[in-house]
């Protein structure tokens, strides 16, 4: 009973995309859907946090390897809901910069965490790009605005879910070979300054979490404690912090041309029975 309450959810899901989805450069989007969290990752939806997208802040230490490769080292964490606090991410990405543009390459992974330090999603990067960017990190110009799409290539059960309208969907549910699911994020980014490193430290957003900016920034890029900490003190292309605030959102990629209704609801049919038969085997 409970299978054939999941996939009468699918198709109520499906109806719900055809009647409200937008299409955005290719894909079909559910940022007008409610989509939410379970914090705590219990199975219990009656705490999930409804959310349209996802705010969220981070830091990156940014090490330019010639004129134009860089590798960008990512420390995110949620500004949403006090439900959310303590989650984060971390990601390191690599790319090009030219002018006022700047392209990451795909297949970069950016891992999210709970407050538990558990892993609950796993994004590969699909595309990444820039709009007026400006990088002169030694004479204190670094802004402009970053937009990327990454495929949910790995979900936790329990976490992330769809509201269909009537009742919540477990996004790892959804998740399957034949029907990629995505994370949109943009940015604005800025220099990070030892002031702005301050506020957010102490912000409410951080608090309490054990969570500390330069120590993540050193874990990541695998550089000695205080590198992240010197980056910002004396910033060069070698290495140089920057500060982002931005947003994310879940979409999913059609078929060509157009996904059917009945389409989308069997490709969901076909991944509940593959994940009834791995639960039935093991």
């Amino acid at each position: 009973m409970k299978f054939l309450s999941k996939v009468t959810k699918l198709f109520v899901l499906c109806f719900s995309l055809l009647l409200t989805g937008q299409a955005y450069a290719g894909y079909m989007t559910l940022q007008d859907q409610i989509w939410g969290i379970d914090p705590d990752g219990d199975g219990d939806t009656s705490n999930a946090v409804m959310l349209l997208n996802m705010d969220y802040d981070s830091f990156t230490y940014v090490s330019f390897s010639d004129a134009t490769h860089f590798t960008d080292y990512g420390f995110l964490y949620s500004t949403d809901d006090s439900a959310l606090k303590g989650m984060y991410a971390k990601a390191t990405l690599t790319g090009e910069a030219s002018g006022s543009n700047a392209s990451f390459d795909a297949g970069s992974t950016m891992n999210w965490y709970d407050a538990s330090d558990n892993l609950i999603m796993t994004l590969t990067l699909i595309y990444g790009d820039s709009t007026n960017v400006a990088l002169d990190p030694v004479g204190g110009t670094i802004s402009g605005s970053l937009r990327f799409q990454f495929e949910i290539t790995y979900v936790a059960e329990d976490y992330f879910y769809i509201w269909d309208g009537v009742d919540w969907i477990d996004l790892a549910d959804l998740i399957g070979e034949d029907s990629p699911y995505y994370m949109e994020a943009g940015s604005q980014i800025q220099r990070a300054t030892n002031n702005l490193l301050t506020v957010e430290q102490n912000s409410s957003d951080l608090a309490g979490t054990g969570l500390n900016i330069l120590d993540e920034l050193d874990s990541i890029t695998g550089l000695p404690a205080g590198s992240a900490q010197s980056a910002i003190n004396t910033p060069s292309f070698a290495g140089f912090v920057t500060f982002n605030d931005g947003n994310v959102f879940v979409g999913v990629v059609p078929e060509p041309g157009m996904l059917s209704l009945m389409g989308l609801a069997f490709l969901g049919f076909a991944g509940f029975q593959s994940r009834r038969k791995s639960q039935q085997n093991s």
